[in-house]
Formats: structure tokens, C-alpha cells, sequence
């Protein structure tokens, strides 16, 4: 996909959307076995279904489908789940190595299982 300056902005107000978005991203909710799907708020009064999580994110907002030429899918509601999954994953991997380091909290945990 070719990266010009139309694009550049799309994909700059995407970001700047989707930053402001990702506060508001209620899920995940399971739909299957090894899927789900987060609900995000439209700028008017609904909401979008963002499925596809893991694997490829896809969003029942009409820019997702009608402007893929400018942002390669990537519409502010998808974008705002991709940044609160990897924050989750950031701070998860974080607070399991301080976990990781405490013996006593090892201890406990192996007395469990």
C-alpha cells in the first residue's frame, strides 16, 4: 500500500481517535472457545462490535469497510482495542515478574496446586 499523504493524516486521526477511545473499550467478551469481541461507542449514539480477537480484528463500523484504501483496515475503534489489549498484556507481563520474584507468594502458589 502505497504511503501518502492523505493516508499519513488518515492514519494520524485514527491514532489520535482511537487514544481517545481506548478508556471507553468494554470487554473482552467470549464468543467461542478461542474468540471474542470487545463493544466500543460510536461518536453518535451506538456502538461497534470489534471481533476477531485473537487473530485479525475486524469492526462493524461502515469505515472499516468503505475507507480500507486510507487505513488498511485499521478504523479508531479497531485501533483502540489493539492499544488496550497490548497495554493489558504490558502490565500483565510486569506484575507476574514482580510476582515471579517473591518466594514466599512461589510458595503459596505451589501449595495450591
Amino acid at each position: 500500500m502505497e504511503l501518502t499523504l492523505e493516508r499519513i493524516e488518515a492514519l494520524s486521526q485514527r491514532y489520535d481517535a482511537a487514544g481517545a477511545l481506548a478508556g471507553v473499550v468494554d470487554g473482552p467478551f467470549l464468543t467461542g472457545e478461542r474468540s471474542c469481541e470487545y463493544v466500543v461507542p460510536s461518536s453518535g449514539r451506538g456502538k461497534w462490535v470489534i471481533t476477531g480477537h485473537p487473530g485479525p480484528l475486524a469492526c462493524s463500523c461502515p469505515d472499516y469497510r468503505t475507507r480500507q484504501h486510507l487505513h488498511g483496515g485499521h478504523c479508531k475503534h479497531v485501533l483502540a482495542v489493539m492499544l488496550v489489549t497490548r497495554a493489558v498484556a504490558e502490565v500483565s507481563g510486569k506484575v507476574a515478574q514482580e510476582y515471579a520474584k517473591d518466594p514466599e507468594l512461589e510458595r503459596k502458589i505451589a501449595e495450591l496446586f
